[in-house]
C-alpha cells in the first residue's frame, strides 16, 4: 500500500468513526481528531458545505478545496490568478448542488459542473468592489457583497445592479438567505432586505441602541476590520457573533439579547455557529437553551451550554481558530496546523452532564512515570523554547540597565582640519628704485600646510533620570511579552497533546493496524512541532535523556 492510500485509508477511518461516535462515547471525552487534509495554507477564510452530495468545501487566501466522503482528501478545484486570490466566501444552491458560486478578491466566479470548469461572473475596474465578501443566491436573483457595497443580477441577465440604501459604499462582509429575506452585514450594521420591494432595514447597530455603554469599545476592537464575524440563523432564531458578544433574538421580535460571554475573549472572535440539541426537555424545543454554541478565536474554540462557556482543546495543538461549522454529524474547525473535527454527540455534552451512578466503581487510568522518564518536562521546554526565539525576561533587563548605564557615558565629537595653501611668484623682473636698471632672478614660492584638531565631550543629564531609550523599550517589551506568551502557549498545548497521544498508543488495546500508524504518525507529527519551536533541542533532550538512562550493557 503506498503512501497516498495508506493516508486516504486513515482518513476514512477517522471520517467513519467520528460518524457513529454517538453509538458510544464518554461525555468527558470531547477530543478534535485532525483529518489527513491536504491543505497546505495556513489562511483558511471560509467554510462550506453540501448535504445531498456530502462534501465540505474550504476556502483559503491562494485557492478553493473540497472533499467527499467516496474520495476523503482535499482536491483543489479553483486557483485564481493574479495579486488578489483570496477565496471569501462560498454558496451551493439546495436546488442545484451541481452549481458552486465563490467570492474572491479577484471578483466572483462560478462553476455549474461541480467545479470542473469555472467562468468570472462579477468584475469592476474598482478595486473595492471588485474584492468580493460574500455571495448568494434567491431564487432567480444573485447577491455579492463587495467592499463597497452589494450588487445584484437577475439569472439570466450578464448586468449587474447595485442595492441602494445608507450601506451603498459600505464594507458588505456576510449574505444569509432565510424565509424570503436577505441579511447582510457591513462592519457595525445587520440589515434586511426583502427582494420583492427591493426594500432593505437596519435591525441590528452595534452601537448605544443595543445597551453598550459608551467606552466599551476596546483599542483592540477599534482596529478590527469588521466588528460583525458572522451571521447564523437557526429554527426561530438569528444569531449575531461580534466583537462585543453574542447577539441574538427570535425572528419574529426586534429585541435583542446577548449571551454571556466573560470567559470568552469576544474582541478576537472569527467564527460562530450553532448546533441543535437533540436532547431537549419537553416544552424546551425552541428555546434558546435547546442550542449548543461554538466560538472560534484564535485563543481556541469555545462551548457554550447551560449557561456556561468552556474551552474546547483535546486534540487541537494550536489555539489559531478561523472557522467552525456544522455538517452532518460532525462539526469542523479549521485552524493554522489543518482541518480538524469532533462529534456533534461531543459538541454537546460536556464533562459533568452525564449522572454517575454513587456505586459504580470505575478504576482509575494509571499513568506510568517509565513512559515519560526519558523526556524533559514541560518547564524544560518552556525553556527551549524562550531561549531559541530569544523573548526571554532577563533580555529586557539587559536593555534598561545599559541603557540607564548609557546616560553617564559622554557624547564624544572629533573634529580635525587641514589647511595646505600654495603660493608661487611668476614676476622675475624687477628694477631699483633710481630706475634704469634690471635684474633676472628665480621664481619666488610659498607653501603653508595647517593640521587642526579638537575634541569635545558633553552630557545630557536629564538622561540620567529619564532616558527616550525607555520608551522604546517599554513598546519592544510589550511586544515581546506577548510573543513569549504566544509561544508558551502554542508549546503547552503540543507537549500536553503530545502526552495524550502517548498515553492512547499505551493503553490501547487491540487496535488494528491503521490506527496505530495513525497514532504514531500524530506523536512523530507533534514531535516535529515542538523541535520547530524549541530549534531541535526537544528531540536531542530525549535522546540524551535516554542514553543517561541506559547502562553501558544496554539494560535500563
Amino acid at each position: 500500500m503506498n503512501k497516498h492510500k495508506l493516508f486516504q485509508a486513515v482518513f476514512y477511518l477517522c471520517m467513519v468513526s467520528l460518524s457513529v461516535f454517538s453509538l458510544g462515547f464518554s461525555s468527558s471525552s470531547v477530543v478534535w481528531r485532525k483529518l489527513q487534509n491536504g491543505i497546505y495554507e495556513k489562511d483558511i477564510r471560509c467554510m462550506a458545505s453540501r448535504s445531498n452530495i456530502p462534501s465540505l468545501y474550504i476556502g483559503t487566501n491562494r485557492a478553493l478545496y473540497q472533499s467527499n466522503l467516496k474520495n476523503p482528501e482535499f482536491k483543489r478545484i479553483l486557483r485564481i490568478q493574479g495579486t488578489f486570490t483570496g477565496i471569501n466566501d462560498v454558496f451551493i444552491p439546495l436546488d442545484e448542488p451541481q452549481v458552486i458560486f465563490v467570492a474572491t478578491d479577484n471578483g466572483a466566479y462560478q462553476s455549474r459542473d461541480d467545479g470542473r470548469r469555472w467562468e468570472k461572473i462579477f468584475s469592476s475596474s474598482d478595486e473595492l468592489s471588485r474584492r468580493c465578501q460574500s455571495i448568494a443566491q434567491y431564487g432567480d436573483t444573485l447577491y455579492v457583497g463587495t467592499l463597497k457595497g452589494i450588487f445584484q443580477k437577475e439569472k439570466n441577465v450578464s448586468t449587474w445592479t447595485k442595492v441602494k440604501g445608507e450601506f451603498l459604499n459600505s464594507p458588505i462582509y456576510h449574505i444569509k438567505v432565510y424565509d424570503n429575506i436577505i441579511y447582510f452585514s457591513d462592519e457595525n450594521s445587520v440589515y434586511s432586505l426583502t427582494p420583492s420591494d427591493q426594500r432593505a432595514q437596519q435591525i441590528f447597530d452595534l452601537g448605544a441602541s443595543q445597551g453598550l455603554e459608551e467606552g466599551e469599545t476596546s483599542e483592540e476592537e477599534a482596529l478590527s476590520e469588521d466588528l460583525i464575524k458572522a451571521i447564523e440563523i437557526k429554527g426561530p432564531y438569528i444569531f449575531l457573533a461580534t466583537a462585543r458578544g453574542i447577539f441574538y433574538r427570535n425572528l419574529a421580535s426586534s429585541q435583542w439579547s446577548r449571551l454571556p460571554a466573560d470567559a470568552v475573549p469576544m474582541s478576537r472572535l472569527a467564527s460562530f455557529v450553532a448546533v441543535k440539541s437533540p436532547s431537549i426537555n419537553e416544552g424546551k424545543e425552541n428555546s434558546i437553551a435547546s442550542y449548543v454554541f461554538l466560538a472560534a478565536t484564535d485563543r481556541g474554540v469555545y462551548l457554550y451550554q447551560n449557561e456556561s462557556w468552556k474551552s474546547a482543546y483535546r486534540g487541537m495543538e494550536t489555539n489559531h481558530v478561523s472557522q467552525v461549522l456544522s455538517f452532518g454529524d460532525l462539526v469542523y474547525a479549521a485552524t493554522d496546523k489543518g482541518i480538524f473535527s469532533l462529534s456533534s454527540e461531543q459538541a454537546l455534552s460536556f464533562p459533568g452532564d452525564k449522572i454517575k451512578n454513587k456505586n459504580e466503581k470505575k478504576e482509575s487510568p494509571k499513568i506510568s512515570n517509565l513512559v515519560f522518564s526519558d523526556e524533559p518536562s514541560v518547564q524544560a521546554v518552556h525553556e527551549m523554547a524562550v531561549d531559541y526565539a530569544e523573548v526571554s525576561a532577563q533580555k529586557i533587563k539587559t536593555w534598561r540597565e545599559e541603557a540607564a548605564k548609557k546616560a553617564w557615558l559622554p557624547s564624544v565629537s572629533l573634529g580635525a582640519s587641514h589647511d595646505r595653501n600654495r603660493t608661487t611668484s611668476d614676476s622675475i623682473w624687477g628694477t631699483y628704485t633710481g630706475g634704469g636698471q634690471y635684474y633676472r632672478g628665480p621664481n619666488d614660492r610659498t607653501v603653508y600646510r595647517n593640521w587642526g584638531w579638537d575634541v569635545s565631550l558633553s552630557w545630557d543629564l536629564g538622561d540620567i533620570v529619564w532616558t527616550s531609550d525607555q520608551t522604546s523599550i517599554d513598546s519592544r517589551s510589550k511586544m515581546m511579552v506577548e510573543l513569549r506568551g504566544d509561544i508558551l502557549d502554542q508549546v503547552t498545548r503540543l507537549y500536553f497533546e503530545r502526552r495524550r497521544a502517548q498515553m492512547e498508543m499505551t493503553n490501547a488495546t487491540a487496535e488494528d493496524d491503521a490506527t496505530k500508524i495513525d497514532q504514531e504518525l500524530r506523536i512523530q507529527e507533534l514531535t516535529a512541532l515542538i523541535d520547530g519551536l524549541t530549534g531541535g533541542k526537544f528531540s536531542l533532550a530525549i535522546k540524551e535523556q535516554k542514553q543517561e538512562h541506559t547502562s553501558p550493557n544496554g539494560d535500563l
